[in-house]
């Protein structure tokens, strides 16, 4: 039996970063007003990252426990397609939903700091792969409903397990210095420590 409730094409797209064009407006400013705009919108957007990051984080932890699940089916050899069917329909609206995030970080990037905008960089390249594992997995099992045993669909799910566990990891160190950074900063506001010191 075939199910058509996946299709490849509804996976998240290859997300390119895009250059915000600057406004005609904006150009019509002074340097000083233009400084103040961009500093005021990147602190704004700085702590903005930070919270798609944690969200980014359960997103990753729910594909984690979904990747697991289909891992352990090559166990249970009697469960149905359908069963399959359900992991990987929850598997890919995490991916998707991770890459409607990972949409906002870039398109706001030029905002973000250094150390966030290489946080981008990795969350993009694993969400691409467990796109592209998805997509393979969800192909797999449309032609092969009753082979989900096979080699090749192993690996597809340990891949994709493999993949949640590497960006739940990652962006869970980056909330991490993103509240050290915070804490940082607030005891030093507190004790009236000068920035340089």
């Amino acid at each position: 039996m075939r199910l058509t409730l996946f299709s490849a094409s509804c996976l998240v797209a290859t997300i390119v970063a895009v250059a915000m064009p600057v406004s005609a407006a904006e150009e019509q400013r002074g340097p000083a007003s233009k400084v103040a705009a961009a500093a005021a919108h990147t602190w704004s957007f700085a702590g903005n990252a930070n919270v798609i990051f944690k969200e980014i984080q359960q997103d990753a932890w729910q594909a984690e426990n979904h990747a697991d699940r289909l891992k352990s089916f090559a166990f249970e050899p009697r469960e149905s397609w359908e069963t399959y069917a359900d992991e990987l329909s929850a598997l890919k609206q995490e991916v998707n939903d991770m890459g409607g995030k990972l949409y906002d970080l870039e398109m706001n990037r030029r905002t973000c700091a250094p150390w966030q905008r290489a946080e981008i960089d990795r969350i993009r390249t694993t969400i691409q792969l467990m796109a592209d594992n998805t997509q393979d997995a969800i192909a797999f099992g449309n032609t092969h409903t009753n082979e989900m045993w096979l080699p090749t669909y192993e690996d597809y799910t340990r891949n994709l397990y493999n993949e949640a566990l590497t960006l739940e990891h990652s962006v869970s160190q980056a909330v991490r210095y993103a509240n050290t950074s915070q804490q940082y900063q607030n005891l030093q506001q507190e004790l009236k420590v000068p920035a340089s010191s």
